[in-house]
């Protein structure tokens, strides 16, 4: 069984974003899974991947949270045929605006964390405060990715080729 770098890094990222979630007392699964896809083989390409899961997090969550303001002002009720046909055919502007702004590899991104909002919103949560905490969750385990990638380790203070 391996146990190398890459492991190490991720199972640290896992526990810092459980440890700021015990503090923050948020919902450690966006942490995780944006600290463990913002973790590349190299600094580079965890700096791309880090603005692509930003930009993916901030388009998705703000489409997000207006669908869930025009679907309380509306009434419109979870689960209802006009729900699943404006939740559905929200991709539409969600992957053109990422388009827009030149950001085709966030497109995914902002998918996710729309449907992670407009799916699994709490109606007991105003839905500012939820979209804002979902972002704020994501956004904890992007810094966690990226600040474990960018520091120096001893396989890269060997070996002056490592990135």
């Amino acid at each position: 069984m391996k146990f190398g770098l890459r492991i190490k890094k991720t199972v640290l990222a896992v526990a810092l974003c459980l440890v700021v979630d015990h503090f923050r007392q948020g919902m450690p699964l966006f942490s995780v899974i944006a600290a463990i896809m913002t973790l590349q083989k190299d600094k580079q390409l965890s700096l791309v991947q880090a603005r692509n899961r930003i930009s993916g997090t901030l388009i998705g969550g703000a489409l997000g949270l207006a669908s869930l303001i025009v679907f309380q002002k509306l009434n419109i009720s979870y689960q209802s045929l006009i729900y699943i046909l404006a939740v559905s055919f929200m991709a539409v502007p969600i992957i053109n605006i990422n388009l827009w702004l030149n950001s085709p590899k966030s497109v995914a991104f902002s998918c996710v964390v729309y449907y992670s909002v407009v799916i699994s919103h709490f109606k007991d949560l105003e839905p500012f405060v939820f979209v804002s905490n979902r972002m704020i969750d994501t956004l904890i385990g992007v810094l966690v990715g990226l600040l474990l990638n960018l520091l120096p380790y001893q396989d890269d203070l060997e070996d002056p080729r490592a990135g």
